[in-house]
């Protein structure tokens, strides 16, 4: 089966595969995000039903993205529904890297290391419920945070394993209820 595309083929050689992306299947249907850097937008790729990017599928089987916007530094949320894309700033202080996950309730939680035009920063949490966003230093230093991959247990708590660059080592950060 072919992936459908939001690029005709012909200029998929404007998109930088590979540089920073994420991809991630759901069942057998095969969905991948990206960032073209020539035209600077997020893209996304489907097969069958329809600079740092993170997907997941929503329980109904849309796409949920996060991803740097590389023209401000902006993290950002976006997802899809019936009625078309929505975009959201999860946060405007930036952020690299992103890992998203979806609650059970659908809303989305965030890791990612909070710098992006700088080399050092730390690892930041965020997540949005019905009040809004809301942002959280997991750990700091000097140079803490790269490369973060965030899964939430089964209560809903964020588990995050990432890169302490200072001191070389992979670390897991988690939070529970007390």
């Amino acid at each position: 089966m072919a992936y459908k595309r939001t690029v005709p083929a012909a200029d998929e050689s404007r998109i930088r595969f590979g540089a920073y992306d994420t991809r991630k299947c759901a069942v057998s249907n095969g969905s991948a995000s990206y960032y073209d850097y020539t035209n600077g937008t997020l893209k996304y790729a489907y097969e069958n039903n329809a600079g740092f990017t993170s997907l997941q599928l929503t329980s109904a089987g849309w796409p949920a993205i996060s991803y740097i916007d590389n023209t401000n530094g902006d993290l950002k949320y976006t997802y899809k529904d019936v009625s078309g894309w929505h975009f959201q700033v999860a946060d405007s202080d930036g952020g690299g890297a992103p890992s998203l996950a979806l609650t059970s309730a659908g809303w989305p939680a965030i890791s990612y290391f909070a710098s992006f035009y700088e080399a050092f920063g730390n690892l930041k949490y965020t997540y949005k419920d019905a009040s809004g966003w809301h942002k959280q230093t997991v750990d700091s230093g000097v140079d803490v945070g790269k490369y973060s991959s965030l899964r939430l247990t089964t209560a809903g708590w964020p588990a995050i394993s990432y890169y302490d660059y200072t001191n070389y080592d992979l670390k897991y950060a988690y939070k529970s209820a007390s």
